[in-house]
Protein backbone atom coordinates (compact mmCIF):
# COMPACT_ATOMS: atom_id res chain seq x y z
CA UNK A 1 0.00 0.00 0.00
CA UNK A 2 2.70 2.02 0.65
CA UNK A 3 4.81 1.79 -2.69
CA UNK A 4 6.56 3.78 -4.51
CA UNK A 5 6.90 1.78 -7.72
CA UNK A 6 7.28 4.31 -10.35
CA UNK A 7 7.64 7.22 -8.89
CA UNK A 8 9.62 10.12 -10.02
CA UNK A 9 10.78 11.83 -6.19
CA UNK A 10 12.19 15.22 -5.21
CA UNK A 11 13.50 16.07 -1.90
CA UNK A 12 15.47 18.94 -0.32
CA UNK A 13 17.19 19.46 2.36
CA UNK A 14 18.59 15.59 1.50
CA UNK A 15 21.46 15.56 3.86
CA UNK A 16 20.42 16.64 6.63
CA UNK A 17 19.21 15.12 9.78
CA UNK A 18 15.73 14.17 8.36
CA UNK A 19 16.58 14.06 4.94
CA UNK A 20 19.35 11.15 5.00
CA UNK A 21 16.59 8.92 6.72
CA UNK A 22 13.82 10.28 4.37
CA UNK A 23 15.74 9.46 1.44
CA UNK A 24 16.95 6.52 2.19
CA UNK A 25 12.90 5.34 3.14
CA UNK A 26 12.14 6.76 -0.55
CA UNK A 27 14.47 4.59 -2.59
CA UNK A 28 13.53 1.64 -0.40
CA UNK A 29 9.95 2.08 -1.36
CA UNK A 30 10.75 1.44 -4.80
CA UNK A 31 10.36 4.92 -6.34
CA UNK A 32 12.09 5.05 -9.67
CA UNK A 33 14.04 7.80 -8.98
CA UNK A 34 15.02 9.66 -6.20
CA UNK A 35 16.83 13.34 -6.53
CA UNK A 36 18.55 14.21 -3.49
CA UNK A 37 19.11 17.95 -3.22
CA UNK A 38 21.13 19.96 -0.75
CA UNK A 39 24.14 22.37 -0.57
CA UNK A 40 26.36 20.03 1.31
CA UNK A 41 26.33 16.86 0.39
CA UNK A 42 29.84 16.05 2.47
CA UNK A 43 27.88 13.94 5.21
CA UNK A 44 25.69 12.05 2.69
CA UNK A 45 26.02 8.43 3.55
CA UNK A 46 23.15 6.72 1.51
CA UNK A 47 23.35 4.74 -1.50
CA UNK A 48 21.18 3.17 -4.53
CA UNK A 49 21.05 2.58 -7.34
CA UNK A 50 17.81 5.05 -7.68
CA UNK A 51 18.91 7.70 -6.22
CA UNK A 52 20.75 11.01 -7.70
CA UNK A 53 22.48 12.98 -5.70
CA UNK A 54 22.29 17.15 -6.55
CA UNK A 55 24.63 19.44 -5.10
CA UNK A 56 22.64 22.71 -5.06
CA UNK A 57 22.15 26.17 -2.94
CA UNK A 58 18.37 26.42 -3.72
CA UNK A 59 19.22 30.10 -3.46
CA UNK A 60 20.93 30.13 -6.38
CA UNK A 61 17.34 30.33 -8.64
CA UNK A 62 18.97 30.37 -11.76
CA UNK A 63 20.95 27.08 -11.37
CA UNK A 64 17.87 25.53 -9.86
CA UNK A 65 15.66 26.54 -12.51
CA UNK A 66 18.54 24.81 -14.98
CA UNK A 67 18.28 21.67 -12.89
CA UNK A 68 14.74 21.19 -12.76
CA UNK A 69 14.31 21.75 -16.48
CA UNK A 70 17.02 18.93 -16.76
CA UNK A 71 14.65 16.59 -14.61
CA UNK A 72 11.77 18.28 -16.79
CA UNK A 73 13.30 16.66 -19.85
CA UNK A 74 13.60 13.04 -17.90
CA UNK A 75 10.17 12.75 -17.27
CA UNK A 76 9.59 15.35 -14.19
CA UNK A 77 8.76 14.29 -10.69
CA UNK A 78 5.55 12.98 -9.29
CA UNK A 79 6.23 13.76 -5.57
CA UNK A 80 8.03 16.97 -3.96
CA UNK A 81 9.24 16.59 -0.35
CA UNK A 82 9.92 20.26 0.82
CA UNK A 83 12.50 19.52 3.87
CA UNK A 84 14.81 22.26 3.23
CA UNK A 85 15.65 24.33 6.15
CA UNK A 86 18.26 27.00 6.33
CA UNK A 87 19.61 26.63 10.45
CA UNK A 88 21.85 29.11 10.10
CA UNK A 89 20.12 32.09 8.69
CA UNK A 90 17.47 31.31 11.61
CA UNK A 91 19.91 31.68 14.03
CA UNK A 92 20.15 28.48 16.04
CA UNK A 93 22.95 28.57 18.11
CA UNK A 94 23.31 32.44 18.22
CA UNK A 95 22.04 34.48 21.19
CA UNK A 96 21.44 37.61 19.32
CA UNK A 97 18.68 35.32 17.35
CA UNK A 98 16.14 35.60 20.58
CA UNK A 99 13.09 37.65 19.64
CA UNK A 100 14.14 40.36 22.09
CA UNK A 101 16.93 40.75 19.16
CA UNK A 102 16.52 39.36 16.35
CA UNK A 103 17.50 40.62 13.56
CA UNK A 104 15.51 41.48 9.86
CA UNK A 105 18.26 39.55 8.50
CA UNK A 106 17.55 36.48 10.17
CA UNK A 107 13.63 37.24 10.32
CA UNK A 108 13.28 36.61 6.49
CA UNK A 109 16.07 33.94 6.07
CA UNK A 110 13.95 32.02 8.31
CA UNK A 111 11.34 32.69 5.63
CA UNK A 112 13.54 30.50 2.63
CA UNK A 113 12.24 27.55 3.71
CA UNK A 114 8.41 29.09 2.44
CA UNK A 115 9.92 30.61 -0.54
CA UNK A 116 11.69 27.00 -1.17
CA UNK A 117 8.74 25.01 -1.51
CA UNK A 118 7.07 27.92 -3.37
CA UNK A 119 9.77 27.82 -6.15
CA UNK A 120 9.68 24.46 -7.08
CA UNK A 121 5.92 24.14 -7.40
CA UNK A 122 5.87 26.89 -9.79
CA UNK A 123 9.25 24.74 -11.96
CA UNK A 124 7.44 21.93 -11.69
CA UNK A 125 3.22 22.33 -11.49
CA UNK A 126 2.74 22.42 -15.58
CA UNK A 127 4.20 19.02 -15.97
CA UNK A 128 2.38 17.75 -12.22
CA UNK A 129 -0.64 18.99 -14.03
CA UNK A 130 -0.62 17.44 -16.96
CA UNK A 131 -0.33 14.13 -15.66
CA UNK A 132 -2.54 14.36 -12.63
CA UNK A 133 -0.90 12.61 -10.28
CA UNK A 134 1.38 15.59 -8.26
CA UNK A 135 2.06 15.49 -4.62
CA UNK A 136 3.81 17.85 -2.73
CA UNK A 137 5.14 16.94 0.99
CA UNK A 138 5.53 20.62 3.06
CA UNK A 139 7.97 19.36 6.50
CA UNK A 140 6.67 21.35 9.34
CA UNK A 141 6.95 21.52 13.05
CA UNK A 142 4.87 21.47 16.32
CA UNK A 143 6.42 25.01 16.78
CA UNK A 144 4.47 25.65 13.87
CA UNK A 145 1.35 24.87 15.82
CA UNK A 146 2.39 25.78 19.56
CA UNK A 147 5.02 27.99 20.72
CA UNK A 148 7.86 26.36 22.57
CA UNK A 149 7.08 25.98 26.55
CA UNK A 150 10.22 28.49 28.17
CA UNK A 151 10.24 26.05 31.25
CA UNK A 152 12.20 23.64 29.29
CA UNK A 153 14.94 25.91 28.31
CA UNK A 154 15.30 27.03 32.13
CA UNK A 155 19.29 26.99 33.68
CA UNK A 156 20.55 26.11 29.67
CA UNK A 157 21.82 29.12 27.08
CA UNK A 158 19.35 27.24 24.35
CA UNK A 159 16.46 28.62 23.07
CA UNK A 160 14.22 27.92 19.67
CA UNK A 161 14.14 31.08 17.60
CA UNK A 162 10.77 32.47 16.99
CA UNK A 163 12.04 32.95 13.25
CA UNK A 164 11.58 29.32 13.24
CA UNK A 165 8.30 28.66 14.55
CA UNK A 166 7.25 32.06 12.78
CA UNK A 167 8.47 30.03 9.11
CA UNK A 168 6.57 26.44 10.72
CA UNK A 169 3.72 28.38 10.58
CA UNK A 170 3.88 29.65 7.12
CA UNK A 171 4.40 26.37 5.70
CA UNK A 172 1.62 24.68 7.51
CA UNK A 173 -0.97 27.75 5.81
CA UNK A 174 1.39 27.49 2.72
CA UNK A 175 0.26 23.44 2.61
CA UNK A 176 -3.35 24.56 2.61
CA UNK A 177 -2.96 27.42 0.44
CA UNK A 178 -1.41 25.07 -2.21
CA UNK A 179 -4.19 21.93 -2.07
CA UNK A 180 -6.73 24.46 -2.78
CA UNK A 181 -5.10 26.25 -5.28
CA UNK A 182 -3.19 23.46 -7.41
CA UNK A 183 -6.11 20.79 -6.87
CA UNK A 184 -7.52 18.46 -8.12
CA UNK A 185 -4.36 17.22 -9.87
CA UNK A 186 -1.63 18.02 -7.02
CA UNK A 187 -1.96 16.88 -3.75
CA UNK A 188 -0.48 18.83 -0.82
CA UNK A 189 -0.12 18.10 2.77
CA UNK A 190 1.91 18.87 5.35
CA UNK A 191 4.05 15.91 8.23
CA UNK A 192 4.68 17.95 11.66
CA UNK A 193 7.48 16.04 13.59
CA UNK A 194 7.21 17.23 17.42
CA UNK A 195 10.55 15.93 19.45
CA UNK A 196 12.92 14.27 17.82
CA UNK A 197 16.66 15.31 18.86
CA UNK A 198 19.83 15.64 16.49
CA UNK A 199 22.45 14.36 18.60
CA UNK A 200 25.33 15.66 16.35
CA UNK A 201 27.29 18.40 16.78
CA UNK A 202 26.20 21.13 14.65
CA UNK A 203 25.00 24.38 16.30
CA UNK A 204 21.35 23.68 15.80
CA UNK A 205 21.73 20.19 18.56
CA UNK A 206 24.17 20.97 21.14
CA UNK A 207 21.47 21.48 23.15
CA UNK A 208 20.16 18.03 22.51
CA UNK A 209 23.77 16.48 24.26
CA UNK A 210 22.56 17.70 27.58
CA UNK A 211 21.00 14.51 29.34
CA UNK A 212 18.55 17.31 31.92
CA UNK A 213 17.51 18.98 28.59
CA UNK A 214 16.39 15.92 26.98
CA UNK A 215 14.55 14.69 29.76
CA UNK A 216 12.55 17.60 30.13
CA UNK A 217 11.72 16.40 26.76
CA UNK A 218 10.42 13.25 27.75
CA UNK A 219 8.07 13.82 30.42
CA UNK A 220 6.52 16.97 28.40
CA UNK A 221 5.28 14.25 25.97
CA UNK A 222 2.67 12.32 25.97
CA UNK A 223 4.08 8.71 25.28
CA UNK A 224 7.25 10.02 27.41
CA UNK A 225 10.06 9.59 24.96
CA UNK A 226 11.88 10.65 21.95
CA UNK A 227 11.17 10.39 18.76
CA UNK A 228 13.11 8.91 16.25
CA UNK A 229 13.16 9.72 12.37
CA UNK A 230 13.47 6.11 11.43
CA UNK A 231 11.01 4.47 13.22
CA UNK A 232 8.50 7.03 14.20
CA UNK A 233 8.50 9.50 11.09
CA UNK A 234 9.24 7.25 7.60
CA UNK A 235 5.52 6.00 7.63
CA UNK A 236 4.08 8.76 7.97
CA UNK A 237 5.63 10.19 5.26
CA UNK A 238 5.66 7.21 2.94
CA UNK A 239 1.98 7.31 3.84
CA UNK A 240 1.87 10.88 2.74
CA UNK A 241 4.06 9.99 -0.59
CA UNK A 242 2.03 6.92 -1.66
CA UNK A 243 -1.58 6.38 -3.00
CA UNK A 244 -2.75 5.23 0.83
CA UNK A 245 -3.47 8.86 0.92
CA UNK A 246 -4.91 9.47 -2.57
CA UNK A 247 -8.35 11.45 -0.83
CA UNK A 248 -5.99 13.80 1.85
CA UNK A 249 -4.78 17.07 0.61
CA UNK A 250 -4.66 19.98 2.89
CA UNK A 251 -4.27 18.43 5.89
CA UNK A 252 -1.17 18.54 8.87
CA UNK A 253 -0.31 15.29 10.04
CA UNK A 254 1.42 15.32 13.64
CA UNK A 255 3.69 13.23 15.06
CA UNK A 256 4.61 14.33 18.22
CA UNK A 257 4.26 11.98 20.72
CA UNK A 258 1.22 13.98 22.07
CA UNK A 259 2.86 17.12 22.74
CA UNK A 260 0.19 19.10 21.03
CA UNK A 261 -2.77 17.66 22.66
CA UNK A 262 -2.13 19.64 25.80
Amino acid sequence: MFSLEGMHVLITGAGGFFGQVFVESLCSAGAAMVYALDRDLSWFSVTSSNLKLCQIDLDQELELANLCNSITSQGGVDIIVNNAYDWKAAGFGDQSARLETMSSEGFVGSLKTDWWAVKLAQLFVTGMRARGNGNIINIASMYGLVAPDPSLYEDTDYFNPASYGMAKAAMVALTRYMAAWLGPEIRANALVPGAFPNYGDSDNSKQNQNQQFTERLKRRTLLKRLGVPKTDLVGPLLFLASDASRYMTGQTLVIDGGWTVT
